[in-house]
């Protein structure tokens, strides 16, 4: 019938939108009244668990209350279902006709039909009710609940919902999930046991939290990471474990260990509330805060070159790793990193001096920007601010060594690659570089890589008849036959290293060896007390960082008599001979036994640092000026050997310069002819062919010449210049010397003369650059090298022989360790300052340690006293 009604009027028609209207508010109208009491009564018990009332609680009230609530809602709904009329099409009529206000009822007159067949008369009477219908409209709903509930009640309700999801914040979701789905607690059963506790993360160093039933509902707090461990003896069944968090409610598995013992762990890393047995653990997990780590003054170097850093730090369970972070001031691009050996075990507080040897670093003497960067066992690190300071850098005296660090830097400041392989030839068309031939790799190689490729060549040179070193030749010679043979700059990378060994040896000769086994035994065994090595191991590392000990001292004797500082060599000897340092590595080697691995490696960082300190005390003439220091004339002696040391280099750079720019040698320009000049074959290779024009590098010999042109031929004023800048700084020097006395022998020949020689080269030099005498300015450069060089040696001899007079005149007056005025000599054993347990501790923490091992050996004692003296034996 209401099919057949509605085809009356179109989808748009007015009558069809009241209808829609007046059937939605007959539908509220009638069923609103009814179903809000079990609305109502849902309500508050998600209202009661938004407040937390049911986890407070727990089971099983929280699911009586639950199964209450639905049986309340469930009846109360079925008795509104009972109650509703149904909404039928002749009510929904007679509510339009209502609300429209409508006359004799003309909805129902569209229903009615003609008895006698339809004429003009009943037509118009059906099309004036269908005219009336265009009027129809549908009110809104009439209140239906002020009426079944007059006290508000169901506004104390909403109201209750929001504030208490309001006050449950981001446990809202959990809560209403724990509330709406209980979970029974499944219990142990009668008899069992439940032990609980969190054993909190190794590097925190806290000891494990027993958790007891008594402790419900209070907060306990373990570190985050800790884990949780719950185990069930003597039980049925394995309890049910349920760890509810923010991020939701987590049901755990148990694991059975054996028969009738289940075991439960988890990882608590934010707050949670464990619930197990009947039993409620509330966990507040502790964040691990990052490190903090600051320079508490400006770096400086110490007496034997290294980089001395005064740190303090800090972390809340311990620091286990520190390292140096360090770029160049003026280019922060690139940044290297040097590790501290800071923290033999995790310390929780430090602040003091660190010292670390960067001088063979390839950014020794320039300014950086370092910060340092302290690390916890959480692998979180702390950084301090940045400070610019420049790297200590190592002073060579002898001329070979200074050679050979120089050929380093070069090797370390060359940016370039090798030049690309050719493409291969044509069959029978020959191609230079078409096969990779070792004998020619070298040639492929940047400018500079082929300069110090040559300069070993020249040093190496019939060696094995003036060498007194065979270490320090054959060491140049393997370096010179890997650079022949690189393939890349890659491979050239690992040669600076060599060579800062190779210039260390020729400076010290078995000293520089001895330093570095020592360096090593030390680093060694440091390293084994910082991840608990087993004492068999320790012992033996002990005995190796001893023996190495011996053999520093040896070498810091035999290198004091060989440079004739024989009385430096004595008090090295007696120093050795002494009984102190091996007392102090007794000590040291107790301090581990017992457990005391902070302390035994602060003191085998101090004498360790101590015994290489001794080669530049005795190098200054046994420390007479107290704690290494160097007098005022030494002071300027080796100033002054560090200006000539540079002015050498700056002098060869000329020289280099003025060979690139008029020819290779002198010979070579008398004979080439026009257009003649090749690149002069290196010594073993005889017949190469010259560089193909596409790989010479812009400046080298041959690259941009035409045909004809003749070497020599231009003035170079900027190559003078640098000569006469450098013919200044020379005069500069000398009269420094003059005013101090330095040009005033003490015995042989004064330093004065040869520096003469060198000026008046220069000299000689500079205008020859100026008028175009290539030839002319490399023979007065080469003049001018070898009066640097010569000068350099009678300035180095003059402090020698200073040196063995001061030490001369004091000897007889200083007593053991001291000087005449009662300081100290720089020789005495130190560590005074490392808290090393006296004898009488070390006995007394021998003898506790033995109790507890023996009230561990008493398998009568209770099962927890037992557990907690292994715990205490474990880092034994």
């Amino acid at each position: 019938m209401r099919a057949r009604f509605l085809t009356m009027f179109g989808r748009s028609d007015p009558l069809r939108r009241a209808l829609s209207q007046a059937r939605f508010a007959l539908r509220w109208e009638r069923w609103a009244p009814v179903l809000w009491p079990p609305a109502a009564a849902l309500g508050a018990y998600a209202a009661l668990a938004l407040f937390g009332l049911w986890d407070a609680t727990g089971d099983p009230w929280r699911a009586i209350a639950l199964a209450i609530t639905l049986i309340l809602a469930v009846l109360l709904t079925i008795r509104a279902w009972r109650r509703a009329a149904p909404v039928t099409e002749t009510v929904a009529r007679r509510r339009v006709e209502d609300d429209s206000a409508f006359q004799a009822r003309p909805l129902e007159g569209l229903e009615d039909r003609a008895a006698l067949g339809e004429n003009g008369l009943w037509t118009a009477h059906q099309a004036r009710l269908k005219a009336m219908t265009r009027q129809a409209r549908g009110r809104r709903p009439r209140a239906a609940l002020a009426a079944s509930d007059p006290y508000a009640l169901r506004f104390a309700v909403l109201a209750a919902l929001l504030v208490a999801a309001g006050i449950a914040g981001d446990r809202a979701a959990p809560r209403l999930q724990t509330a709406f789905a209980p979970r029974l607690e499944i219990k142990a059963g009668a008899g069992a046991v439940i032990d609980a506790w969190l054993d909190p993360p190794a590097y925190t160093g806290v000891a494990p939290i027993f958790l007891t039933s008594g402790e419900n509902g209070r907060a306990i707090k373990a570190p985050a990471g800790s884990e949780f461990t719950l185990r069930a003896s003597a039980a049925r069944r394995a309890p049910r474990v349920m760890v509810e968090s923010d991020t939701g409610t987590q049901r755990l598995e148990p694991e059975q260990i054996e028969t009738g013992v289940f075991e439960t762990r988890t990882i608590i890393t934010e707050d949670a509330e464990i619930r197990a047995g009947g039993r409620v653990w509330r966990i507040a997990a502790l964040p691990d805060e990052a490190p903090q780590a600051g320079l508490t003054a400006a770096p400086e170097a110490t007496a034997s070159g290294a980089l001395k850093l005064a740190i303090k730090a800090s972390d809340d369970h311990g620091m286990t790793g520190a390292a140096l972070t360090f770029a160049l001031a003026a280019d922060t691009r690139q940044v290297d990193e040097a590790d501290l050996d800071m923290f033999a075990s995790p310390t929780k507080s430090y602040e003091g001096p660190v010292e670390i040897d960067l001088t063979g670093h390839r950014w020794a003497g320039r300014q950086v920007r370092l910060r340092v960067a302290v690390t916890d066992g959480a692998d979180q690190t702390g950084y301090s601010d940045w400070l610019v300071t420049r790297l200590p850098e190592r002073v060579f005296i002898d001329p070979l060594a200074k050679a050979i660090v120089e050929q380093r830097s070069i090797l370390l400041n060359e940016t370039r690659d090798y030049a690309p392989m050719p493409p291969k030839a044509r069959p029978g068309e020959p191609s230079l570089f078409a096969n990779d031939m070792p004998e020619r790799r070298i040639e492929r190689a940047p400018r500079d890589v082929r300069r110090v490729t040559d300069m070993l060549q020249a040093v190496t040179y019939g060696g094995e008849d003036y060498f007194s070193d065979y270490a320090v030749f054959l060491g140049l010679a393997q370096v010179r036959q890997r650079l022949k043979l690189s393939r890349g700059m890659d491979e050239v990378s690992s040669l600076p290293p060599e060579l800062w060994r190779i210039a260390l040896r020729a400076e010290t000769g078995d000293l520089a060896d001895a330093e570095e086994a020592l360096r090593a035994a030390e680093r060694a065994l440091m390293e084994a007390m910082a991840r608990g090595a087993e004492m068999s191991e320790l012992m033996q590392l002990f005995e190796a960082y001893q023996q190495a000990v011996d053999r520093y001292m040896q070498a810091l004797a035999q290198n004091a008599m060989e440079n004739g500082r024989f009385a430096e060599a004595g008090q090295a000897s007696e120093a050795m001979q002494s009984t102190d340092i091996q007392e102090m590595l007794d000590a040291i080697r107790e301090s581990a036994e017992l457990g005391a691995t902070g302390d035994a490696s602060a003191a085998l960082q101090a004498l360790g640092e101590m015994l290489r300190n001794m080669q530049m005390q005795l190098a200054m003439g046994g420390g007479g000026q107290g704690e290494g220091e160097m007098s005022e004339q030494q002071q300027r002696d080796l100033e002054a050997l560090e200006d000539l040391g540079d002015m050498i280099g700056d002098e060869r750079g000329v020289m280099d310069e003025t060979l690139r720019e008029y020819g290779e040698s002198r010979e070579d320009a008398r004979n080439a002819g026009p257009g003649s000049r090749q690149p002069r074959p290196m010594p073993g290779q005889p017949g190469l062919n010259p560089l193909p024009p596409e790989i010479m590098e812009p400046g080298e010999d041959g690259a941009g010449e035409e045909e004809g042109e003749q070497p020599g031929a231009a003035p170079n004023s900027a190559l003078a210049d640098r000569q006469q800048g450098i013919g200044e700084a020379l005069e500069e020097l000398r009269q420094d010397l003059a005013q101090n006395g330095e040009g005033e022998g003490l015995g042989g020949e004064s330093p004065d003369e040869a520096l003469d020689r060198a000026g008046e080269a220069m000299r000689r030099s500079e205008e020859a650059l100026r008028r175009g005498a290539g030839d002319e300015a490399q023979e007065a450069q080469e003049e001018a090298l070898g009066a640097l060089r010569e000068g350099a040696d009678r300035l180095a001899q003059r402090m020698m022989e200073r040196s063995r007079q001061a030490n001369n005149g004091a000897q007889g007056q200083a007593s053991e360790g001291s000087d005449p005025l009662g300081r100290s000599s720089g020789l005495s054993r130190g560590g005074d300052n490392v808290q090393i347990p006296d004898k009488a501790d070390r006995q007394r923490a021998r003898e506790i340690l033995e109790e507890i091992r023996r009230r561990a050996a008493e398998r009568g004692r209770p099962e927890e006293e037992l557990d907690y003296y292994d715990r205490l034996l474990e880092r034994f």
